[in-house]
């Protein structure tokens, strides 16, 4: 059966269009998550992506209409908040003060477990117990060659 040969113009162009609108989208997807900042960092440093990479990916994702990645800009603003406040570089080394490095972990677990510190009933105080040492062991000299 040919809507065009019997002269049925009209519905040959609903038919059609109705076709072309189904052709266009996706079939048996849910619906499309994008990533949160958090997660967009992890999948950079997790797969070692460069800015360049990072921005291809997230153009193509747009150009399939599934703006998931947020903007480059965005993230590296995320990434500023995963270092202490109080550090210097120089073209050798960088340096952190001990306690900014504490307070900032710190800070980093509680807003980490903030649902489940939440949940305690009577919590008064908190109190971080740790250890340290570059060679993952405390009290211990380190080898020198």
């Amino acid at each position: 059966m040919n809507l065009r040969s019997e002269g049925q113009e009209a519905a040959a162009q609903v038919i059609e269009g109705f076709l072309d609108s189904l052709r266009n989208k996706p079939v048996g997807r849910g619906n499309i998550i994008p990533y949160t900042l958090k997660e967009a960092l992890a999948l950079i440093i997790d797969h070692g992506l460069s800015k360049d990479a990072y921005l291809k990916l997230r153009k193509g994702a747009k150009e399939r209409n599934a703006n998931i990645y947020p903007s480059y800009d965005k993230v590296k603003e995320a990434k500023k908040e995963c270092y202490p406040q109080e550090r210097t570089f120089n073209e050798a080394s960088a340096d952190v003060k001990l306690q900014s490095l504490l307070d900032h972990t710190t800070n980093r677990i509680v807003k980490l477990q903030s649902p489940v510190l939440h949940t305690i009933q009577n919590m008064s105080d908190l109190e971080l117990i740790s250890k340290w040492g570059f060679d993952g062991s405390s009290n211990h000299p380190s080898y020198k060659q």
